[in-house]
């Protein structure tokens, strides 16, 4: 799994949703025609999808388990993968990525 270990295990920990992550991404217009451009080149219509892909993000982002990743890297530090949370999920995520014993943060 190219994801580091936080985010595996993180997106791991919360797969007892069955796997409701990627539904809950599917929700969202922007991640969703992101995802469906990357699997079968459709055209982005979202203005926000289309900003990201725009800048400098379009060959950052990849699938993986019906799952939206995203490569980042800051100046001088080392890339990240990182999930793409919609905002349903972002206090759960940071909740179990504190307190589960799966997370090393």
């Amino acid at each position: 799994m190219p994801a580091d270990n936080l985010s595996t295990n993180v997106v791991d920990s919360i797969q007892i949703e069955d796997g409701q992550m990627g539904k809950a991404q599917d929700t969202k217009e922007w991640i969703s025609d992101i995802k469906k451009w990357i699997l079968n080149g459709t055209p982005v219509n979202n203005a926000n999808a289309k900003i990201y892909l725009n800048y400098y993000w379009a060959n950052r982002f990849f699938i993986e388990d019906n799952l939206l990743w995203v490569r980042i890297q800051y100046r001088g530090e080392p890339s990240r993968v990182c999930v793409v949370l919609p905002l349903s999920k972002v206090t759960r995520v940071f909740k179990y990525g504190h307190i589960t014993l799966f997370s090393t943060h």
